[in-house]
């Protein structure tokens, strides 16, 4: 029994050792939550374990010897178990939070760190020492990284993920990777930046041009990048809707507005016939719709202008 006893209390402290460092590796600043962690999941545990270890030492008679046996082979070992693979779990969700888990090499995960918390300092020291456009993970790259720390961050005060973006791409970062996040982004710098790297206006994604991925909530200064690059507002989805149509189908009805200031044509039909003027009809005849009507009137107003001045144009 002596030796299982020792045996089972080797394998608990080095279970609790393992348990304390990945929660002192936790990504993310210390706080309250990673005290009463170490407090309940490994120092009581390790306390509990303690006695029982005491009282197997310090013991002759074989009940209570039982019990300290019991105590480290039974609840000790696995408390121990289970909170390490807790934590390992809790880590590895936690990881790409970092930056770090999106990445396999040591080298861009201190790219990637580097990128989360905007080191740009780092970024540029690191940068030219390797292929900053290698993908991981499908398609994660450190710009698409940006972009999205940039978005997720964009209600807060976190610094800017401008910087870092302008110096990924002053090292050969291509822009395609970020261009889809960067059309919902409030602030239209990143896409502007993008843009002028040479981001392609007609990158597919899920099978349509990239302009209808976030075409419900795409501010209208960022539609209005697009077309200022040269994008063509009469394009089409994969189901044959135009933007104006889409942009209307999603309540986007600022941008249904520049979009018939630009030129779109709002009698280009959808694979089902559908025009922007039906749809327009259709909401302003539907009593419980959602639409605001003074926007929508307005769309109303101006295609019926549209009509007018080419019939008198004829």
């Amino acid at each position: 029994m002596n030796k299982v006893f020792w045996v089972c209390v080797a394998a608990d402290a080095l279970l609790f050792l393992v348990l304390f460092i990945v929660t002192l590796k936790q990504p993310g600043p210390s706080s309250g939550g990673r005290e009463m962690s170490l407090v309940f999941s490994i120092f009581l545990p390790v306390v509990i374990i303690g006695a029982a270890v005491a009282l197997y030492v310090f013991s002759t008679a074989s009940l209570w010897r039982t019990v300290a046996l019991v105590v480290v082979a039974g609840p000790g070992l696995l408390l121990a178990i289970i909170h390490t693979r807790d934590a390992y779990l809790n880590y590895r969700v936690a990881l790409p939070a970092s930056g770090r888990g999106y990445f396999s090499s040591k080298s861009l995960q201190q790219m990637g760190e580097a990128v989360v918390r905007r080191n740009l300092a780092t970024v540029q020291q690191l940068g030219p020492q390797f292929n900053v456009n290698e993908p991981e993970n499908g398609d994660m790259t450190l710009l698409r990284l940006a972009v999205a720390e940039e978005f997720s961050a964009q209600d807060s005060q976190t610094p800017s993920e401008v910087p870092v973006i302008r110096a990924l791409l002053a090292l050969g970062a291509r822009p395609a990777p970020g261009l889809e996040v960067a059309t919902k982004l409030k602030d239209p710098e990143v896409l502007r930046l993008l843009l002028d790297a040479g981001a392609d206006l007609n990158l597919n994604v899920s099978g349509s041009p990239v302009a209808f991925v976030w075409i419900n909530i795409m501010p209208v200064a960022n539609l209005r990048l697009l077309a200022e690059h040269g994008l063509n507002l009469n394009l089409a989805d994969q189901f044959g809707t135009p933007l104006i149509l889409a942009a209307a189908e999603q309540g986007n009805w600022d941008s249904v507005i520049f979009l018939l200031e630009r030129g779109a044509d709002p009698r280009r039909p959808d694979r089902d016939g559908r025009t922007l003027s039906s749809f327009v009809d259709e909401r302003l005849n539907d009593q419980y719709s959602s639409a605001p009507k003074e926007l929508v009137q307005q769309v109303r107003h101006r295609i019926d202008a549209m009509q007018r001045t080419s019939a008198n144009g004829k």
